[in-house]
Formats: structure tokens, C-alpha cells, sequence
């Protein structure tokens, strides 16, 4: 009797929600769209559903939350059916290219091709890009000035940064002429510096600039400075 009880209770115990329930027994896929996948995994699990995850770009739908179930929720299944969820990873991106250098045509050219608005066009001082070519792109909803090629949402606007060809050389009348002369032959404007020196005074301080504010790139600027004892 003891072994026909025990053989019982391995039989019981081995058999799956379904064979409880019986092989007719139904249960209803639960509504999770828009939930966060995590919550949606546990809400189709504890009706005794398998879920299988799959991945879709969208504009609508948050990353890592549900856009569509396959059975529609509200479907009467067999418990332990598989349940197929499509889980958002955001808009969909495309590449923008590195525009840096390009005409300001090309550019604009390349923004098109890649699936991406044209936005405004801004003007910007350089010391080194040509004038008329492009210094960098802003695109809406991301920080700074893009100088490379990089991953933006399908359909933004890009606003072009284009060169003046110009720089805006800094008043340097009154510092000393080895700083003067550091800065504006340095990497932020790029200008041929020439140096004068002024013997009737003394201290090393420059006493005149010949090119002060808007600038050609490049251009020459002649610094005199007291060279006295």
C-alpha cells in the first residue's frame, strides 16, 4: 500500500501546470503594452506564458518598453504557449558623417543623404577652415558642436556652423610682448606675428597693434614693445 501512495505522489508532483489544469484549459495573454520590458516578462510569466523577446526601433514607444504583443492581449491560449514581445530601443538612428572642412553644398548634400533635415546655416570665426566651409553641426536634441561622425535619431535637424574665414584678434596693447606674441600666433588664431622693438621705453609691454578685431586668417600683425634698460 506504502509504495502505491508514494508512486502517487512522484506522479503528482511530476506533472506540469497544464496536465493540473487540464489538456483543455485555457489562459488569456495579458495586456503589457507600454509596460517596461522587466514588468512585462513578470506579468506574462505569472500567467503562465513563455516569453520571446525581439527588438524594433521606435519614435512613439520609450526604449525597454513594450510595443506589441504576438498573440494580441486578450487572446485565450494554452498555458505554456510562447508569447512573442517586440521590445522598443528608441528612434531609429542614422549616421551623420564628419562634415568638418566640406563646402557648405556638400554638406548639406551629405545631411540629406543620410536621412536628416538641413536647419540653419550660422556663421562662425576660424583660424583654420576655409571660409565657407563647414566648422561643425549642431543637431537638435544633442549637446555640442558635432566635429565627427556620429549616431543621431532618423529625421533631426543638423544646423550647419560655417567659416567666416576671418578670426577676431584680441587687443594685446598694454601685455607682455612674449604673451601677446604666444596668443596670437597660438592655436586660437593662427596670425603671423611680427615684432617690433621700441628702445625709448622700457618693461617689455606692447604700445601698438596693427591689426585689432576681424581679421583674415593668417593675416600679418606687427606688435611694437618697449625694449629699453
Amino acid at each position: 500500500m506504502a509504495v502505491i501512495v508514494v508512486a502517487a505522489l512522484v506522479w503528482v508532483f511530476s506533472l506540469t501546470p497544464q496536465n493540473l489544469v487540464g489538456a483543455g484549459a485555457q489562459t488569456e495573454v495579458p495586456n503589457v503594452i507600454g509596460l517596461e520590458k522587466g514588468a512585462a516578462e513578470k506579468k506574462l510569466e505569472k500567467a503562465n506564458l513563455k516569453v520571446n523577446e525581439v527588438t524594433q526601433s521606435s519614435d512613439k514607444i520609450q526604449p525597454d518598453h513594450v510595443i506589441s504583443l504576438t498573440p494580441k492581449a486578450g487572446t485565450k491560449v494554452v498555458p505554456g504557449q510562447q508569447v512573442e514581445v517586440v521590445v522598443s530601443t528608441g528612434p531609429a538612428t542614422v549616421t551623420l558623417p564628419g562634415l568638418v572642412y566640406k563646402t557648405q553644398d556638400d554638406a548639406q548634400t551629405a545631411i540629406k543623404a543620410a536621412g536628416l533635415v538641413v536647419g540653419e546655416i550660422r556663421s562662425q570665426d576660424s583660424p583654420s577652415v576655409a571660409k565657407g566651409a563647414v566648422v561643425g553641426a549642431q543637431v537638435d536634441g544633442l549637446e555640442g558642436i558635432q566635429t565627427t561622425s556620429v549616431q543621431v535619431p532618423e529625421g533631426k535637424k543638423v544646423n550647419l556652423i560655417v567659416s567666416t574665414g576671418n578670426v577676431n584678434a584680441p587687443d594685446q596693447r598694454g601685455q607682455s610682448f612674449t604673451a601677446a606674441r604666444d596668443l596670437l600666433s597660438g592655436p586660437d588664431y593662427q596670425l603671423q606675428v611680427k615684432l617690433v622693438a621700441d628702445g625709448s621705453c622700457s618693461g617689455g609691454n606692447v604700445t601698438a597693434q596693427s591689426a585689432i578685431g576681424e581679421v583674415p586668417q593668417k593675416s600679418a600683425v606687427t606688435i611694437t614693445y618697449c625694449s629699453g634698460g
